[in-house]
């Protein structure tokens, strides 16, 4: 693996109950200045292979997808899922 591949590795630290996992990479946008760009990468599920990447640009964006997985995950925690 080199600087530009990233592997996710699943360790059980919880024992039981489900679990997901939220990556983010940030880097400066080539326009410069104060421009960002974050790729979000989710795994709303580890007992799955589902994989789900968003590319925003602000930091409000970034912010908003992590409260939004963070809400998903909670909701589909409680019983009965989310609906």
């Amino acid at each position: 693996m080199n600087a530009r591949e990233c592997e996710l590795v699943v360790h059980d630290e919880t024992g039981t109950g489900p679990a997901a996992a939220l990556v983010i990479r940030v880097w400066r946008d080539a326009a410069g200045g104060h421009a960002i760009k974050a790729r979000i990468t989710e795994r709303p599920d580890l007992d799955t292979d589902d994989v789900l990447t968003t590319t925003v640009s602000t930091p409000e964006e970034v912010y908003g997808e992590v409260r939004h997985w963070l809400e998903r995950f909670i909701a589909s925690s409680l019983p009965g899922g989310l609906s």
